[in-house]
């Protein structure tokens, strides 16, 4: 660009000169010397000087461009210095979740913009590929079954970005946080009057949860997460627990999802949520009583299916061993053999009416754009160690009301009302004794 402009440039005095030459001045005689030429008309140097008028229009509208390409190239050279990229690279969070999931259409979008509602675990994974299907909203305060480490916007969301792995499109996430608490009682044996097994335990100070949470995308089609619980008894000796560790997938077609591993049961609103995202310090009563301590989890699976309803709607359906202290009203052997005054006995799984099985249902609708409501329907059904053939029968129903400033900035303020009712039936059947004379 600048040899073109220097040539007419160059070109532009030389015509100028010629039509001085070629115009007769009225102050001078003319010359006496004889020319075979023949002398110019004005029709001529009027021709001529309209020539040179646009060749002049012509190298300013090149000047002019040439200086703001310089301006250009000055703009960009200071920002490369700056070191702020122009094209920044965008996180793994970002394109898994504007990109769809493999062989999956684009979700479709709920009315509601809360996702403090929904209790799946199908929630729009931030931290990976997102689940088919759509969710009803974006607050994650609802989301009593969703992994609590893989929000990455809102509140609570995390302050670095995932470790990338091979080429950005699979992650990991790593946090950490502690629960503590500085408790007081006018009971000296706090330890047993608190049903939880995170709550306070004794007067003073108190760290029942130091919690290491990952969660990764696996490949497109797998999410795996894990949480590593650290507690301090009152004597400050340390315990350790796998709370959580499963695969997820996130490309299953017709709003299904599959969940396999170490798990939370999705039962209620509470049980399925860690302590440190609780509204109080210590586990409800009626939780601790009949889910246990530790919340009612263990090793099994989950299928979830988001019905194609106007609204969100969700079937939640689980099966778990049901065994030990995390299957508190179901396989738990007790304490010294006893179980609520029963003697109790520790046995294998005889088949699958041995198991737990984890009913769900769900519904949420938003009120207004600052409201939201959701109602759901739990039940957990398996067998109990106090006899060959007891059951136990879990019965909840929970009822979520939220309301968000339209102005609210990481999540406040807001105003939730949370309910849930359980009902246990506990069926004792005793061994028939024989008779007389029979086997």
């Amino acid at each position: 660009m600048k040899t073109i402009i220097l040539v007419t440039l160059a070109v532009f005095p030389l015509i100028v000169a010629s039509a001085e030459e070629a115009t007769p001045s009225s102050s001078s005689s003319p010359a006496p010397a004889v020319s075979n030429a023949t002398p110019a008309t004005a029709a001529d140097v009027e021709a001529l000087r309209q020539q040179v008028q646009s060749l002049t229009e012509t190298v300013k509208t090149l000047q002019q461009q040439v200086k703001d390409q310089q301006a250009a190239m000055e703009k960009a050279n200071l920002t490369g210095e700056s070191g702020l990229p122009q094209n920044p690279e965008p996180s793994p969070i970002a394109a898994a979740e504007n990109s769809p999931a493999p062989g999956a259409s684009a979700p479709p979008r709920f009315p509601t913009e809360d996702t403090s509602v929904v209790s799946s675990t199908t929630a729009p994974a931030v931290g990976g590929t997102p689940a088919p299907g759509g969710f009803p909203t974006t607050d994650t305060s609802v989301v009593t079954s969703a992994p609590e480490t893989i929000s990455s916007t809102g509140a609570g969301a995390s302050l670095t970005q995932p470790i990338t792995i091979g080429g950005g499109r699979n992650y990991m996430n790593i946090s950490f946080d502690g629960l503590f608490a500085l408790a007081y009682s006018s009971a000296k044996d706090l330890d047993h009057i608190e049903v939880g097994d995170h709550d306070p335990q004794q007067r003073g100070f108190n760290a029942r949860n130091i919690e290491l949470a990952f969660d990764g995308a696996v490949d497109p089609y797998f999410e795996g997460f894990a949480n590593i619980v650290f507690k301090l008894d009152n004597d400050n000796q340390t315990d350790v627990e796998v709370e959580e560790a499963f695969m997820q997938t996130t490309s299953l077609p017709f709003n299904l999802q599959l969940k396999a591993g170490q798990f939370f049961a999705a039962f209620g609103r509470l049980n399925p949520t860690h302590p440190h995202t609780w509204d109080f310090a210590d586990t409800p009563l009626v939780n601790g009583l009949f889910l246990g301590p530790d919340g009612l989890r263990g090793v099994g699976a989950q299928t979830s299916w988001t019905l194609p309803l106007p609204w969100y709607s969700q079937l939640i359906f689980a099966s778990q061993n049901g065994r030990g202290s995390t299957g508190f009203s179901f396989r738990n052997p007790g304490d010294n053999g006893i179980f609520f005054d029963r003697i109790t006995t520790d046995r294998e799984a005889r088949g699958l009416q041995d198991f737990v099985w984890i009913p769900r249902w769900e519904n949420s609708v938003d009120l207004s754009p600052t409201q939201v409501v959701l109602a759901g329907v739990s039940g957990a059904f398996g067998s109990n160690e106090t006899g060959a053939n007891s059951r136990t029968q879990i019965y909840g129903a929970d009822f979520l009301y939220k309301w968000k400033s339209s102005h609210a900035e990481g999540g406040f303020p807001f105003v939730k009302w949370q309910t849930e009712f359980m009902y246990r039936r506990f069926i004792h059947v005793s061994p028939v004794p024989s008779r007389p004379g029979r086997g």
